[in-house]
């Protein structure tokens, strides 16, 4: 009986360490492990786990990207940046709402007081001297007179 024992005994050690062996983990681990005859199947549960751990984290990782690139294709996420602009260019001759596109305003109230220093800003940004487009700056000075006009109290 102890014979058998014994044979059972070598033949898990000899199992336990051509499997660890394979999967590169050191033969003292391997001779460590194979003390333990009752802790082996959680063991080799456990190895599977850690050798297993990388391919889910992988799958996830795909999946993730799978689904995030179907909702931002579906419009479910994110916008896409042409779709937030005016479609076209200015039209021939500027109207009311074009001018206040334009400088960046809401209509309302606070028009009159926000005008001078939305254009201000806006021709610092977009003046010909520093850069800018003398065709933007010319719709922006419109604009502004066009506002000026219309509010019925010239600047």
């Amino acid at each position: 009986m102890n014979d058998i024992k014994e044979l059972q005994k070598k033949w898990r050690a000899e199992a336990v360490i051509v499997l660890f062996h394979r999967s590169a983990v050191p033969r003292t681990i391997a001779s460590q492990l194979t003390k333990f005859s009752i802790a082996t199947p959680v063991l080799f549960f456990h190895l599977f786990l850690l050798m297993a751990t990388p391919v889910i984290v992988g799958v996830g990782a795909i999946t993730a990207a799978l689904v995030g690139r179907h909702l931002m294709r579906s419009g479910i996420i994110g916008k896409r940046a042409a779709d937030q602009w005016v479609k076209g260019g200015f039209k021939a001759k500027m109207d009311r709402k074009e001018a206040i596109a334009v400088l960046g305003l809401k209509d309302g109230i606070t028009l009159r007081n926000k005008l001078k220093d939305a254009h201000r800003h806006i021709m610092l940004a977009n003046h010909p001297d520093r850069g800018g487009s003398p065709y933007m700056a010319s719709k922006i000075n419109e604009a502004k007179d066009l506002l000026d006009k219309t509010d019925g109290k010239p600047r």
